[in-house]
C-alpha cells in the first residue's frame, strides 16, 4: 500500500507538472522539504575552478582549471553553513600549495525564500532535460533597473531546483545546474553544482562527497 501511494503520488506530480502548476508558495515549501536537511552534516566537497577562455593565436582556449578541497558543514538549528579549508603540505610539514578561494555555490533555498517577497513571480508548467518542471521566474523589485531577476526550474516530480539562471542589473551574472543523490528517506542531496559566469566566462565546479550526519 505504501508503495503504490509513493508511486501514485509521482504519477501524479508528474501528470501536473505536465499540465498545470500549483501555487508559488507550495512549491516552495516543497522544494525546501525535499532538499533541506533535518540534521546537522559535514560533506567534503572538491571544487574546480575556470577563468574563462584566452584566445591563442587562431584558436580558443580554456584557462587551466584550478582545484580545491575543502568540508562544508550545516546547522539546521541556524540554517548556516560553513566552510573549512586544509592547505596540502610538503615535507618538513611545510605548505606546498596556496589556498584556493573557496566559492560556494548559489544558495537555492535562500533564493526561494527571497522570491517569497517579490511583486511578481510567475509560474508555469515546463520541461527539463525531458523531465515535467515548474518554470519559476520573477523579479525582485518594479521599474528598477538595479533590480534582480531570477528563473528557476522545479523538478515536478522530486521538488528539487535543477536549473537556475540570475540577471542583476539587466545583465546575465550567472548560470547553474544541479544535481542530487537519494540516500534512503532523507531529503535529497546536493552531489554537483555547476555555476557559470558569463561575464567574465568563469566556471565553477563542485563535486560533494558521502555526507556524514552527526550521530550517525
Amino acid at each position: 500500500m505504501i508503495r503504490l501511494t509513493v508511486t501514485t503520488g509521482i504519477l501524479l506530480a508528474a501528470t501536473l507538472g505536465a499540465d498545470e502548476a500549483p501555487p508559488f508558495a507550495q512549491i516552495v515549501d516543497d522544494c525546501l522539504k525535499a532538499t533541506t536537511q533535518r540534521a546537522r552534516y559535514q560533506v567534503d566537497v572538491v571544487q574546480a575552478t575556470s577563468k574563462g577562455e584566452v584566445a591563442v593565436g587562431d584558436t580558443v582556449k580554456e584557462v587551466a582549471q584550478e582545484t580545491c578541497a575543502f568540508t562544508l558543514s550545516y546547522d539546521p538549528v541556524t540554517g548556516r553553513t560553513t566552510t573549512k579549508q586544509e592547505p596540502a603540505e610538503g615535507q618538513g610539514g611545510a605548505t606546498s600549495q596556496p589556498r584556493l578561494n573557496v566559492r560556494m555555490a548559489i544558495d537555492v533555498g535562500r533564493f526561494l525564500r527571497e522570491m517569497r517577497g517579490w511583486p511578481d513571480v510567475a509560474v508555469t508548467a515546463d520541461e527539463l532535460a525531458g523531465r515535467p518542471c515548474y518554470k519559476v521566474s520573477g523579479v525582485s523589485a518594479k521599474d528598477n533597473p538595479n533590480a534582480m531577476a531570477c528563473t528557476l526550474w522545479v523538478d515536478a516530480a522530486h521538488s528539487y531546483v535543477s536549473k537556475l539562471l540570475l540577471d542583476v542589473q539587466a545583465r546575465r551574472f550567472a548560470e547553474a545546474s544541479f544535481e542530487y543523490r537519494k540516500v534512503g528517506d532523507a531529503p535529497w542531496q546536493l552531489s554537483k553544482a555547476t555555476v557559470v559566469h558569463p561575464q567574465d566566462g568563469s566556471r565553477i565546479e563542485q563535486e560533494f562527497g558521502v555526507y556524514q550526519f552527526e550521530g550517525n
